[in-house]
């Protein structure tokens, strides 16, 4: 992750590098990618480069961290304007998560990534904590944050199933996704693949209960 210098760096030049970086892994993979060609869009000596990151793979890490943290207060933003609805803010997550994932350029930075052997480890890296926190803390807090929010008297659930929901609507907004930016299918399509799969999360396999929550 970042030094305290890069984040001392005024906001204009934190941008060219991000623009530099988001550039440069929109064309080659993460093992292809070029310092050189980042530094020089950027407008940095390599020196300086190396006084911000450990590597292009630190550089590439803060990228997709930077999008995780924002992802994860449109949960928290989300669960306060809806009043605790958590099933509406998961089906919200996938359109919002396409609507602003080409921002910068991002969504083709992430489609290159994808194809990538390094992908899930990295993406696991980069919802790590700062300074060395443990990932597993670091995903705590922001779920101990949204489960606060969570209206128990219209979905009910103690704190494990609610972990093992949020995990399961990751993959399945993972693979959405992933069809999504590998040209398999539009948006629309995304989406319904993914509400079909999250609904059967929420009622089961027999729409029964669905029916009669909607009448209750």
């Amino acid at each position: 992750m970042p030094t305290e210098r890069f984040k001392r760096l005024p906001e204009e030049k934190i941008e060219a590098i991000r623009r530099a970086g988001i550039q440069e892994f929109t064309r080659m993979s993460p093992e292809s990618a070029s310092i050189n060609r980042i530094i020089q869009e950027a407008d940095i000596s390599r020196g300086s480069f190396y006084t911000y990151f450990e590597s292009k793979y630190d550089l590439l890490r803060w990228l997709i961290s930077d999008r995780v943290r924002e992802h994860n207060d449109f949960y928290v933003q989300d669960m306060e304007e809806n009043g605790g609805d958590i099933w509406l803010t998961l089906s919200r997550s996938l359109e919002h998560t396409i609507t602003h994932a080409n921002d910068g350029g991002f969504m083709g930075m992430i489609t290159k990534l994808i194809e990538s052997k390094t992908f899930f480890d990295l993406f696991k890296e980069s919802v790590k904590g700062e300074k060395g926190e443990d990932h597993m803390e670091c995903k705590r807090s922001y779920l101990d944050r949204i489960y606060g929010l969570l209206d128990q008297g219209r979905f009910p659930m103690d704190f494990i199933t609610f972990t093992d929901l949020m995990d399961l609507h990751a993959i399945t907004m993972m693979m959405a996704l992933k069809k999504k930016l590998n040209g398999e299918c539009g948006a629309e399509e995304a989406m319904d693949f993914y509400n079909r799969r999250i609904n059967l999360l929420r009622y089961g396999v027999c729409p029964r209960s669905a029916e009669q929550e909607k009448t209750e």
